[in-house]
């Protein structure tokens, strides 16, 4: 035990704690940069010119409807998912 307490370093080589400490905050501190360089929550918008904000505003209300959403659920083409799943299945049988 007492040998292994006793690593020898390098001349100006730093013990592997406080490097990774360090590499630590140097990562932490560009991610701080480029998130404050960079915000992705930001609820500012340039304003719309008079008369369209109302006509955007329509028409996302009617995309929003019940109808509308059952709409675009049933013109979305899955193909023929059993057909897909059939060389699958082969594949679980044979393990």
């Amino acid at each position: 035990m007492e040998e292994m307490q006793n690593i020898p370093t390098m001349p100006g080589q730093k013990p592997a704690g406080k490097m990774g400490l360090i590499l630590a905050i140097i990562i932490v501190i560009i991610l701080a940069v480029v998130i404050w360089m960079f915000p992705s929550g930001s609820n500012e918008k340039t304003p719309a010119p008079l008369g369209e904000e109302s006509a955007t505003t329509t028409v996302e209300m009617q995309n929003d409807t019940t109808e509308a959403i059952n709409q675009e659920l049933e013109s979305i083409d899955l193909g023929d998912l059993n057909k897909e799943f059939e060389s699958i299945d082969v594949d679980l049988q044979n393990l």
